[in-house]
C-alpha cells in the first residue's frame, strides 16, 4: 500500500510488530542478564567454601543469594518507543506526515459509538481502561500500533516544532486520547479518572498531570531564573529564551526539584507553556486540568486566565494484555 495523507495507509500494525519485537527483546536480555549476575554470585560463594572447607556445604548458596529484580513494564515501555521513532518513523519515511493525520486520528478514536454512563466510576469519572475499549479494537494489529503511537512520550520525530505551527496542537502538554474526546465530545479533562489516567495518557505526561505541588508566584519565578540562566560558558549569567526552551536545565535548590520535567515546564511556564504559546488543549497546572493559569509575569499578548469550555500479563505496558 502507498503511504500518503490518509489515515488508513499509515502502518500502524507495522508499529505494532516493531513494537512487540523490541520490547520482548528487552525483557529477554534483562533477564539473562540478571541471572547471569545470579549465578555468577553463588559460583563465586560456592568456590569460596571449597577453598576453605573439604566437607561439601549442608546449605543451599542459591538461597543465600538475593536476585535482582527490574520494572519490567517499564523496560518494556523504554524499549518499544525507542524503536517505535528510531526504526518505524525512519523506515516508512513518515516524519511530518504523522501530523497531517493527527486530526484523522483524533476523530477516529473519538468517534466510535460509546455510552459514557457505561464508562465511569462510581465517583462519575471516566474509567480510562473502560474507554478504550470502546475507542479502540484490540483484536486489530493496526489498532494497537495506532494506540502505541497516541502514548509515545517522544513527539519531535514527527513534530518539527511543539511550540509554534501546525505542532502546537499535537503538542507535548496535550494528552492526544483525552484531547480527541475533548474536541469531539466537549469532555473535559478533568472528567478523566485518576487513578486509569495511565491508561489513556503517555508516562512522561501523565506523571506531570498527576503531580500535586502549591508554589507561590515568586518561588515558581526563582525557580525559572534557576532553570534559564546559563550556569557557565561563555553565555554564564545570560538568560535562555522562554518562549523556546523545552526544560529548566537547573533545578537544584528550587522549589521544582525532583518534579516532573513536563509538569516543571507548566508551573514555570516556559516553551509550550508560555502564554505566548498556549492553548486551550494542552494541560497547563497540574491541580486544574482545564484551566489557563494567569501569566508569572503579566505583558499584553498574555490571554487572561479563563476556564476552556469548548490473558493477563502482571508486568505488561499494554492495555490488551491486562485483564
Amino acid at each position: 500500500m502507498i503511504i500518503n495523507k490518509q489515515l488508513k495507509t499509515i502502518p500502524f500494525d507495522k508499529l505494532y510488530h516493531i513494537y512487540e519485537e523490541a520490547a520482548t527483546a528487552a525483557v529477554e536480555g534483562l533477564d539473562q542478564y540478571y541471572e547471569d549476575q545470579y549465578q555468577a554470585a553463588v559460583q563465586k560463594l560456592e568456590e569460596s567454601y571449597t577453598e576453605h572447607h573439604e566437607a561439601p556445604s549442608e546449605i543451599s548458596f542459591g538461597d543465600t543469594v538475593e536476585k535482582q529484580t527490574y520494572d519490567r513494564t517499564e523496560a518494556r515501555r523504554k524499549a518499544g518507543q525507542k524503536a517505535a521513532t528510531d526504526i518505524w518513523i525512519p523506515r516508512y519515511k513518515l516524519g511530518s506526515l504523522l501530523v497531517s493525520v493527527l486530526p484523522q486520528i483524533m476523530a477516529h478514536v473519538a468517534n466510535k459509538p460509546f455510552r459514557l454512563e457505561e464508562l465511569v466510576t462510581t465517583e462519575g469519572q471516566i474509567d480510562g481502561a473502560k474507554m478504550l475499549k470502546s475507542a479502540f479494537d484490540f483484536s486489530n494489529d493496526w489498532e494497537r500500533g495506532l494506540y502505541i503511537f497516541l502514548m509515545l512520550d517522544t513527539r519531535s520525530p514527527y513534530l518539527t516544532s511543539q511550540y509554534k505551527g501546525d505542532g502546537v496542537q499535537f503538542c507535548s502538554l496535550v494528552p492526544l486520547i483525552p484531547y480527541a474526546f475533548k474536541l469531539h465530545h466537549k469532555i473535559s479533562y478533568s472528567r478523566w479518572d485518576r487513578s486509569t489516567l495511565k491508561w489513556v495518557v503517555n508516562k512522561s505526561l501523565c506523571d506531570a498531570m498527576l503531580h500535586e505541588g502549591q508554589y507561590t508566584r515568586d518561588e515558581l519565578l526563582q525557580a525559572r531564573e534557576l532553570g534559564l540562566v546559563y550556569q557557565n560558558g561563555p553565555s554564564k549569567g545570560k538568560s535562555r529564551n522562554p518562549q523556546t526552551n523545552f526544560k529548566l536545565w537547573a533545578t537544584k535548590g528550587g522549589c521544582l526539584q525532583g518534579v516532573p520535567p513536563l509538569a516543571q515546564v507548566m508551573y514555570s511556564q516556559i516553551w509550550c507553556a508560555h502564554p505566548s504559546n498556549r492553548t486551550p488543549y494542552m494541560v497547563l497546572d497540574p491541580n486544574n486540568w482545564d484551566i489557563m493559569p494567569a501569566p508569572l509575569i503579566a505583558e499584553n499578548i498574555f490571554m487572561p486566565t479563563q476556564k476552556v469550555t469548548k490473558s493477563s500479563n502482571s508486568y505488561s505496558d499494554l492495555p490488551w494484555e491486562v485483564a
